[in-house]
């Protein structure tokens, strides 16, 4: 993940476990990220993930054909060239801080201090 230009994904219902772990994986070193979804809305676990790093929404057709692959792929090459998102290290919109002491610094403290 650490060298990937982009991350492309079929958001399932329920989603996959993986694509979740991939995805946080992804938006936690700002690359861009592309959600193939058979509908419109999102599931909860992603909904704000493109408060994270970039993320390009694109409806996967019922039927794949030769054009919609090449739509698929326009998008993916589009959000390939774009620069990495800067690592997020204040809280975004909709993801206040935890209860924890420090809030989300407590990931960079030391495990004694956490």
């Amino acid at each position: 993940m650490a060298n990937a230009d982009v991350l492309c994904v079929i958001v399932g219902d329920p989603p996959s476990p993986g694509v979740m772990i991939e995805m946080g994986w992804a938006s936690a070193l700002g690359v861009p990220i592309v959600l193939l979804q058979e509908g419109d809305s999102a599931p909860a676990l992603v909904a704000g993930i493109g408060e994270v790093t970039s993320t390009t929404r694109c409806r996967l057709p019922q039927e794949l054909t030769e054009e919609s692959l090449a739509d698929i792929m326009t998008t993916v090459e589009k959000a390939a060239a774009s620069p990495r998102s800067p690592r997020v290290t204040e809280p975004v919109a909709g993801y206040p801080k935890t209860s924890l002491p420090n809030g989300y610094e407590a990931a960079e403290q030391p495990i004694g201090h956490v």
